[in-house]
């Protein structure tokens, strides 16, 4: 063709006109580029209501239930890991973690933030 490589990219940069989108067309409230990194009002509440009547609900339970919770959830630690610590199988430790979810979600049914 003998052109250069610039030449050859201007002219093709030349053809390829600018596409107008109706902005309607572009923005999504979904979308990473016109989200709000500020958290909503609304939402902060919401969570903070939540995280107060799920501690009220681990408040309730008997101390070795809210210690499991508190093994398993904070600390990380798996079912293995908090049996050896209490001295008691990891099956227990199951049927224990999940009676006291079963109790919190119980709890939790009716809660409206």
């Amino acid at each position: 063709m003998g052109l250069s490589l610039a030449d050859y990219r201007q002219i093709l940069e030349a053809s390829n006109p600018p596409r107008h989108e109706a902005i309607d067309d572009i923005y999504s409230d979904q979308s990473a580029w016109f989200a709000d990194p500020a958290p909503n009002a609304h939402d902060v509440l919401a969570r903070e209501r939540l995280k107060t009547a799920v501690s009220a609900a681990v408040g309730a339970l008997p101390p070795r239930e809210a210690l499991i919770l508190q093994l398993y959830f904070v600390e990380e630690m798996n079912l293995e890991e908090i049996g050896a610590t209490l001295d008691i199988g990891a099956a227990r430790v199951c049927q224990i973690k999940k009676a006291a979810l079963a109790k919190i979600r119980a709890r939790l049914a009716g809660w409206e933030g």
